[in-house]
């Protein structure tokens, strides 16, 4: 992805400058016309068509410079969302995301255990943490257009949508136990938005 990107910024570029050396050298005719040339009349028309070209050259201008700045948004995004998932994928994470879903998966033990269970182990319980931190500060940067949601989505709507169902028992008794609904609110909404099949952000559907 990073290296279309790469390849769509070379091609933007040598546009430009091709666009830029063919104008300044049609702008120089037209100027040499507009001293050589005798008949005032021809020269006003010399005159009208540099400012076509003038004002032409400044939409075109504008475009081409809002179009690479929504390149370089997109491409930051992209980045944004790939260090999430590499953070997911940490490998001692996931070492204990396999080990939670074997140990302490709610539909293996009864559901009211799962909280007392979990912490019964500090690393387990920080394990649980991490992993729902990450999930909760990806959701919003998500909300908030920072990271790319379809490549996020891709890499990590399985992960995401099976940990919460897993552990819905140990998120709820987070929140009583602390009397604070709103704790891992975030990536609730996020489950709820990819688990109906839709982007969180946009509302869209989801394109398998």
């Amino acid at each position: 992805m990073n290296k279309d990107i790469g390849v769509l910024k070379k091609v933007n570029f040598f546009i430009n400058i091709t666009v830029a050396i063919a104008i300044a050298i049609f702008v120089l005719i037209l100027s040499f016309l507009y001293v050589w040339l005798p008949d005032p009349h021809d020269r006003e028309t010399i005159r009208f068509v540099a400012i076509l070209i003038g004002g032409g050259s400044a939409i075109y201008s504008a475009y081409y410079s809002g179009a690479g700045l929504r390149s370089r948004i997109a491409q930051e995004k992209v980045t944004h969302a790939q260090e999430f998932i590499d953070s997911v994928y940490d490998v001692g994470l996931t070492e204990f995301r396999i080990k939670l879903g074997k140990d302490f998966d709610s539909n293996k033990i009864p559901p009211e255990e799962q909280y007392s269970k979990i912490s019964e182990n500090d690393e387990t319980v920080a394990a649980v943490r991490i992993s729902f931190n990450l999930f909760e500060s990806l959701s919003i940067a998500i909300q908030h257009g920072y990271a790319d949601e379809i490549i996020a989505q891709k890499a990590l709507g399985f992960i995401i949508c099976n940990m919460f169902r897993q552990f819905t028992p140990y998120i709820e008794t987070v929140r009583t136990r602390n009397n604070n609904s709103q704790i891992y609110c975030e990536v609730e909404k996020l489950y709820n938005a990819w688990n109906a099949g839709n982007f969180l952000y946009s509302g869209k559907v989801i394109l398998n």
